[in-house]
């Protein structure tokens, strides 16, 4: 031990011993054998105490600047991680912007096409509704025309057999019959 180790301690001996000192005087054969016995306990304690506890110290100090050294690399794996997230978070909201463009534009191009299909669509049930229409208002037409034309020969028919006597009916078979004689003899000499 170096003295200024020795001092110490003696002074710190001194200072615990000095109530006692104080009340009964120093004797030296009761209390100076204490203060040796105490010096010397001291200083086997130190001896036998300095190894392991300078051992102790010294691994409890590389410890700390283990952990120290640990905390600090950890720390800079941390912001690197941090940074690294943060960029990807970056990237994440760059694409995520892109998809929604993407999506946003393809949805546009879709009603596009859906309004594209429904106008061909719509022209499309136009016209056939028009065709339609045409269609049943000729229909309808021939049949209006076909029920006049039987009504107007139902008509006539009512006024010739109201006003045709027997020898009307004769001379109309007759000249009938004379006119489809002179288209059959044509034909004849048509064909001739």
């Amino acid at each position: 031990m170096d003295i200024r180790r020795c001092s110490l301690i003696l002074t710190a001996v001194l200072l615990m011993t000095s109530p006692a000192l104080a009340a009964d005087g120093f004797t030296f054969n009761v209390h100076g054998f204490y203060i040796i016995n105490f010096v010397v306990f001291v200083a086997i304690l130190g001896w036998a105490l300095k190894k392991p506890l300078s051992d102790y110290l010294v691994n409890r100090r590389n410890t700390l600047l283990k952990a120290i050294e640990d905390a600090e690399q950890l720390k800079k794996q941390a912001a690197a991680s941090l940074a690294q997230y943060q960029k990807l978070i970056g990237e994440l909201d760059r694409e995520k912007e892109r998809i929604l463009a993407e999506s946003r534009a393809d949805a546009e191009r879709e009603r596009e096409r859906i309004l594209a299909e429904s106008e061909v669509a719509a022209k499309k049930l136009f016209q056939e509704a028009e065709k339609r229409i045409h269609q049943e208002r000729r229909k309808v037409e021939d049949e209006l025309r076909s029920k006049l034309i039987a009504s107007a020969i139902a008509s006539a028919e009512a006024v010739v057999r109201e006003r045709m006597t027997p020898q009307t009916h004769r001379r109309l078979v007759a000249d009938s019959i004379e006119a489809l004689e002179s288209t059959t003899g044509q034909e004849t000499l048509g064909r001739a």
